[in-house]
């Protein structure tokens, strides 16, 4: 009708049938119709595209393998494994003061026999660089001078001493090698001359006493030190029990707890079950009646280092100190506080 010609027609339909040669028109012979709502094709939620037409469980979203499970608490607090030592100091005003001292008490006729002569000043003068940036050998002979004071001078006057000594035992060897009995007597020495063992009779000088337990910390430093606090640890132990209850020297109370803290580190070294479980003991009745929020912080710490290290002490430690440790982890002062004890 539209005057084409037959070879025209026959181009056309070639063409068409070239360009969409592979292209099935209609439902192949074995498809049938599919109901999208019904059929093997329908959406079913969940199930992936190009997924079986096939029945799908219903997937529980609070029950089921692919429900949301939050990740587990990862505890922050990781135990202390180095000692607590305290470095600072101004050893040239410690030997000022000694040599003020040493003056005041040869003008006196009734102390001038326990003043230490120029050749034992001199010796001790030698430690004033002690508690700065660079390290000070301490030789025997000083030490030596430095213990004429420590002990044989009135306790009023004794606690510039004291304090040398707590510079001195962290920096050096020296100290423990002095003494006998593997050095244990240091903390015996230490004990003596600080009054820190008599603080519950009330026979201490708190002053004095707190420079002993720092001592005593300190000492936990060296090699030689450590071993000969923990040869000692009952003694420390028996010495140090309740004394926290009978002084109110805030420095000499964080000053205990150090001295507790050290001895639980040197625990998880060298001791046992029943070692770590005689220091717990002691310092769960500590943080029970202190509010002092640096010692609380230690005596947490305490407990962290021994349940981690002994599975006694960890079983212990709901007994000895769980409730306490929860309402500082509520209540505690600090935020330090707080977070160790949540930890």
């Amino acid at each position: 009708r539209n005057e084409l010609s037959l070879d025209h027609l026959d181009t056309v339909a070639n063409f068409i049938v070239k360009n969409a040669d592979g292209v099935q028109l209609g439902y192949d012979q074995g498809q049938t119709h599919a109901d999208p709502f019904t059929g093997g094709n329908r959406y079913v939620p969940g199930q992936s595209a190009g997924g079986s037409g096939g029945e799908t469980a219903s997937i529980d979203p609070f029950t089921s393998g692919s429900r949301y499970v939050p990740a587990d608490r990862v505890s922050g607090f990781v135990p202390p494994s180095a000692v607590v030592v305290n470095r600072k100091g101004n050893g040239a005003a410690i030997v000022a003061k000694l040599a003020e001292f040493n003056e005041q008490l040869a003008q006196d006729a009734d102390t001038a026999s326990v003043a230490v002569d120029q050749k034992d000043m001199q010796l001790i003068g030698e430690l004033a660089g002690l508690g700065g940036p660079a390290a000070v050998p301490v030789s025997e002979a000083a030490y030596g001078a430095l213990l004429r004071v420590v002990r044989g001078w009135p306790a009023a006057k004794r606690f510039p001493a004291l304090d040398m000594l707590r510079l001195a035992v962290a920096d050096s060897p020296i100290p423990a090698r002095h003494h006998a009995n593997g050095g244990s007597d240091l903390v015996a020495c230490v004990g003596e001359a600080s009054g820190l063992f008599g603080l519950t009779a009330g026979a201490g000088h708190e002053v004095n006493a707190m420079m002993g337990a720092r001592a005593l910390a300190n000492a936990c430093a060296t090699t030689e030190g450590a071993n000969a606090v923990w040869a000692a640890r009952k003694v420390v132990l028996a010495g140090l029990e309740g004394a926290w209850s009978a002084v109110a020297n805030k420095n000499l109370v964080t000053a205990l707890s150090t001295v507790y803290l050290n001895l639980a580190i040197l625990a998880a070294k060298q001791g046992d079950d029943d070692d770590g479980l005689e220091i717990l003991s002691e310092a769960g009745r500590f943080l029970g009646s202190t509010d002092n929020p640096d010692a609380q912080l230690r005596l947490v710490n305490v407990f962290g280092v021994l349940a981690t290290r002994f599975q006694l002490c960890k079983d212990s430690a709901r007994v000895l100190g769980d409730e306490v440790i929860v309402v500082l982890g509520i209540q505690g002062k600090t935020d330090a506080v707080k977070q160790a004890a949540r930890d």
